[in-house]
């Protein structure tokens, strides 16, 4: 889960790169890229601060990084994601279902970045191919592509008796599920 939200950090860096351009622009007037989440991700944002300065931008100077958190409590998204609507800012980047839900709701014009296990039944896009309106990022689908991995490790060593995963213990709302037999 955290190198797919480092991906989409720097994926959404990237893309930031593309949209902005604001050199010598008072930091009021800078372009505003938005991170919306659910829960602290400090490393993430770390992350995703190192990768806009790789790429030549530095907050307060050519952007204007703005992060909203609801710290858990997640009751505080829409009036975060309203509180980010009013800045303009040029993308929203979100790292979790409820936050991109959030930021979904307010608005269909900015960009948004999202990270999410099947963004497709969610709602948050129309397909994979070609997701549509303002959403794009990475889909997770771990439910179907864990089936479809367990299902290729078991025909590349048939005589496995078990086989082990683990969980983050940052997502423990993430649960180890056994298929039927």
């Amino acid at each position: 889960m955290i190198a797919r939200q480092a991906l989409l950090l720097r994926l959404g860096a990237s893309a930031l790169a593309l949209l902005v351009t604001g050199a010598g622009v008072a930091a009021e007037q800078l372009p505003v890229v938005a991170i919306l989440l659910s829960e602290p991700l400090d490393r993430e944002i770390a992350a995703f601060r190192g990768k806009l300065e790789e790429l030549g931008y530095q907050d307060g100077g050519d952007v204007r990084l703005v992060i909203r958190n609801a710290e858990g409590r997640l009751e505080r998204l829409a009036g975060l994601a309203a509180e980010i609507f009013a800045m303009a800012p040029k993308v929203i980047v979100s790292l979790d279902s409820p936050p991109t839900r959030a930021a979904i709701d307010a608005t269909a014009e900015i960009p948004i970045v999202m990270a999410s296990g099947d963004p497709i039944a969610l709602g948050f896009i129309s397909s994979l191919a070609r997701p549509g309106g303002n959403v794009t990022g990475t889909a997770g689908m771990t439910n179907d592509l864990a089936a479809k991995r367990l299902q290729l490790l078991t025909e590349a060593v048939p005589q496995a008796k078990q086989i082990a995963g683990s969980v983050p213990p940052r997502r423990p709302r993430q649960r180890a599920r056994r298929s039927p037999d």
